[in-house]
């Protein structure tokens, strides 16, 4: 055996090609495939008639055999439970029937075109003293996505967060969740800006984001300016109008008054 050729992942409802190179003098008695473990393909070159016979035990794996050949097996729309062990396995010749194998694994995924979407208490602004509760959900997904929860940049302790189990719909896709809960203090605001982010990935073929920011808290609304006047001293003059000059004629006119009434008050007395 001089290597196999199988993809680590390989997308879900695609065609994929196995690749079996090994070197031999001459042609080997058989070339075996195996998927964990189970044979679902045998090539014998020196059967004329039908070297290729395939095996149906595997129900998870559909072979091409138009496109299959001795040393490349191709397979048809592969779905998940394709996903395994695949070995490949060649014997030679007598008289010492040297037999040589090798196996790896693929795994054939489901890869959502959408990102992550942020659930929960989202706010225009939070403000300090405010509990921020947000849960992060992934599409339908296999494998499952790892999420991640950030603020500002810097991903968030560990006693923020809530991992819910995965949930596992009939097609066997799966939706990952990761709720984000705590009191915001004066700290989580960075020149006035917050920063909220979960990112979602599968293994190295699906990385997306989805943030919820804002620049700056609001401030509160200050309410209106009520004009204050003091009131008079009881018994003092209220003084109307625009100008002082009123308020002086009254002045004067109380005086003349009062001075009218002590002379009138004098003069009855006499």
């Amino acid at each position: 055996m001089k290597d196999l050729v199988v993809p680590e992942q390989a997308k879900r409802f695609t065609n994929v090609t196995l690749e079996c190179i090994y070197e031999s003098r001459m042609k080997p008695i058989f070339v075996k495939w195996l998927h964990n473990d189970l044979e679902f393909l045998k090539f014998q070159p020196k059967d004329p008639v039908d070297p290729i016979n395939l095996f149906t035990d595997d129900s998870s794996l559909v072979v091409n055999a138009n496109e299959t050949t001795g040393n490349k097996v191709v397979l048809t729309k592969v779905d998940l439970s394709a996903s395994g062990n695949y070995t490949c396995e060649v014997m030679g010749e007598s008289p010492n029937f040297h037999e040589d194998k090798m196996t790896k694994v693929m795994t054939v995924v489901e890869i959502p075109d959408e990102k992550p979407t942020i659930e929960g208490d989202v706010r225009d602004h939070f403000a300090v003293g405010d509990t921020v509760n947000l849960t992060c959900t992934t599409p339908p997904s296999f494998p499952g996505a790892t999420l991640s929860w950030f603020i500002n940049e810097h991903e968030a302790p560990h006693d923020f967060l809530h991992k819910y189990a995965p949930e596992k719909s009939t097609d066997g896709l799966i939706v990952s969740r990761l709720s984000l809960n705590f009191k915001l203090a004066p700290s989580h605001f960075i020149s006035g800006e917050l920063r909220l982010k979960c990112v979602a990935s599968i293994l190295t073929l699906y990385t997306k984001t989805s943030e919820h920011s804002q620049q700056a808290p609001p401030k509160p609304e200050e309410p209106p300016v009520k004009e204050v006047r003091n009131l008079p001293e009881e018994g003092s003059l209220v003084t109307i109008g625009n100008s002082g000059c009123f308020s002086v004629w009254a002045s004067f006119l109380h005086i003349v008054v009062m001075h009218t009434v002590l002379i009138i008050s004098a003069h009855l007395l006499h």
